[in-house]
């Protein structure tokens, strides 16, 4: 019975995470189409890969990842989970790898002209390892972390995480940042329209990275 509660009180926070998940999963999509036009020769605009910089350092990191290591994962470290280590730790370690990959990206998105075969070159292996190292990284936080969370926080640490997230976001963003952000995903993935479904079939291959980090 206080695991059904559990389940109801932790499905605002955490399901608005997993939401997430699928707005960056979709974006996550059409960018690595944009790795594979690169692949085959095909021009893309410097502006767009900027564009993806810009969603992944703000919505990705600053939005989800802000309010996972700020609100989630802060809890489940005082409720006795390692921050070093295990899950917390695999999780905080993958979010620097993963900022250090959204760096290089800005760096060339930020420059001028057409994207030089050097920086496209860059693009494709930059972006090749982000777009796995994320993809996996949602899977085994919705089905790994996410699950340990939910049923390791006292019901009173899942109530306050909700009001806890919400604070977290409007202290971060006012709600046209977030409602443009939103509007920059739609962008992007109507520019390269792709699917999630499509993603996974490329990188299921390496369906035994889930739950073991990649190597990353």
């Amino acid at each position: 019975m206080v695991y059904f509660l559990t389940e109801i009180i932790m499905s605002k926070a955490i399901q608005h995470m997993m939401d997430e998940h699928q707005t960056i999963l979709k974006v996550l999509a059409a960018f690595d189409l944009v790795v594979q036009k690169l692949l085959m020769g095909e021009k893309v605009p410097r502006e767009d890969v900027a564009k993806f910089g810009y969603f992944f350092k703000y919505f990705a990191d600053k939005l989800h990842h802000g309010k996972e290591e700020d609100r989630l994962f802060r809890k489940m470290v005082e409720n006795g989970y390692p921050r070093d280590y295990g899950p917390v730790g695999v999780m905080l370690s993958e979010h620097e790898m993963g900022r250090e990959c959204v760096k290089l990206i800005n760096e060339i998105g930020s420059l001028k002209g057409e994207l030089n075969k050097e920086e496209i070159e860059k693009i494709i292996h930059i972006a090749s390892e982000f777009i796995q190292l994320l993809f996996f990284h949602i899977h085994k936080e919705d089905n790994v972390l996410y699950p340990m969370a939910k049923s390791a926080l006292p019901a009173t640490e899942l109530e306050n995480l909700d009001k806890e997230c919400e604070d977290y976001e409007r202290e971060s963003f006012s709600e046209e940042e977030i409602k443009q952000l939103y509007t920059l995903a739609e962008e992007l993935t109507r520019l390269y329209s792709s699917s999630v479904e499509n993603l996974y079939k490329r990188l299921a291959p390496a369906g035994g990275c889930f739950m073991s980090g990649c190597g990353h």
